[in-house]
């Protein structure tokens, strides 16, 4: 969720061995089951729109200071190097090629008629089952609520570990969304965020997206989604020609700062990425990160905005947009290359009124651990 270090957006270290072997970690005899938490699946054990209601590996041998997190082994920010040819998460996921007829039958679009799917967190970390319909369901609407986890730090480092890893950025494993004096990005202030992808500003962004809940403010910031893609196929159908410009121009994206440690990064992007059948495979869009410098002709700069105006005011209509208040427990699944997501402002406090806890991980990850999954669940490949 973040929007950029002294700009503005919402935004681990051993490779787990090769000899351990995946599995679902035992459920504790004491803890209740599935869809008996609050705000779960109704007892169905499945995904249920909001509304309507394995794998980790073995604990390694470390000794952790009092409070000190574990931080799961992660993918570095930088160096990732999207390959040619190479665009989505996995070719199952956005594939080219004979796979084409499948992608579309693998979307489902939405517009603010989203059914929010919700599951309850326990069910991920302890059933192979859900946590497949959990990732099945991400690939395929973009976004998903996990419900019930603890109202603490660390709940998405032990996600991370069931999923494999998290993918280390400029702003840590982790990173805390909250309001904090002398604020290095608009995330960590109570202002409003305006829709967005994290960091486009790095080669290879980041694909999956979390955000835990802890805390949340009485008034102000619901959390706004809309599906990027959806949009992005909406502007091709009226103005092809300003799809065209978005899909051609490269922007200039940049982030200079200090954070988990002092950076200075700078990348081109399209804002709508697309495949060798024009179809969006990535969105790289955030105000707060644009660079001043546009290096494209003078002739080229008010067709760019002017398209750029039609494809902000699509993401923002009424039509296109989602919105929902998470609720301290609560963990928003998304996909970062897919899902522009935002912010309502809220009003600052003496202490702390609203806190979500942040983390990434890479799309190879997670389809890793889906086609394992797959095959452990379903017995194929």
């Amino acid at each position: 969720m973040l929007a950029a270090a002294g700009a503005g957006q919402e935004p681990a270290h051993r490779h787990p061995s090769a000899s351990r072997r995946a599995r679902a970690p035992r459920r504790p005899a004491a803890q209740h089951e599935p869809g008996d938490t609050e705000g779960g699946s109704s007892g169905c054990g499945s995904l249920c729109p909001r509304g309507v209601g394995g794998w980790e590996r073995e604990p390694l041998p470390l000794r952790l200071a009092e409070g000190q997190l574990p931080v799961s082994p992660v993918l570095p920010a930088l160096g990732q190097g999207a390959q040619a040819g190479h665009r989505g998460p996995g070719r199952e996921h956005r594939g080219e090629g004979s796979r084409s007829g499948r992608q579309k039958k693998e979307r489902q679009y939405w517009g603010s008629d989203l059914q929010l799917p919700e599951i309850p967190f326990e069910d991920i970390m302890y059933n192979d089952e859900s946590m497949y319909k959990w990732l099945c369901t991400l690939k395929k609407v973009g976004i998903v609520l996990l419900t019930g986890a603890a109202t603490r730090q660390g709940e998405l480092v032990k996600l991370g570990h069931r999923i494999g890893f998290l993918r280390l950025t400029f702003y840590g494993p982790t990173w805390q969304v909250q309001d904090k004096a002398d604020a290095n990005n608009v995330a960590y202030t109570t202002a409003k965020l305006c829709f967005h992808t994290d960091y486009p500003v790095l080669q290879h962004p980041p694909g999956v997206q979390f955000l835990h809940c802890i805390k949340q403010t009485a008034a102000g910031g619901e959390s706004v989604v809309v599906d990027g893609f959806h949009v992005s196929n909406k502007l091709k159908e009226q103005n092809p020609q300003a799809h065209q410009i978005l899909s051609s121009t490269a922007v200039d994206y940049t982030d200079v700062g200090v954070d988990y440690c002092d950076f200075a990064v700078q990348c081109k992007q399209r804002i709508i990425d697309v495949d060798s059948r024009g179809q969006a495979v990535r969105i790289n869009y955030n105000n707060a990160t644009r660079d001043t410098v546009f290096d494209i002709p003078a002739e080229k700069v008010r067709p760019f905005y002017a398209a750029l105006k039609e494809f902000d005011d699509l993401l923002n209509s009424a039509e296109h947009k989602f919105a929902y208040k998470l609720k301290p427990g609560d963990i928003v699944t998304f996909d970062n290359w897919r899902v522009l997501h935002g912010r309502q402002s809220y009003q600052s406090g003496s202490e702390v009124t609203r806190h979500l806890e942040g983390a990434y991980a890479d799309w190879d990850v997670v389809m890793s651990r889906l086609r394992l999954l797959r095959k452990s669940v379903l017995n194929r490949d």
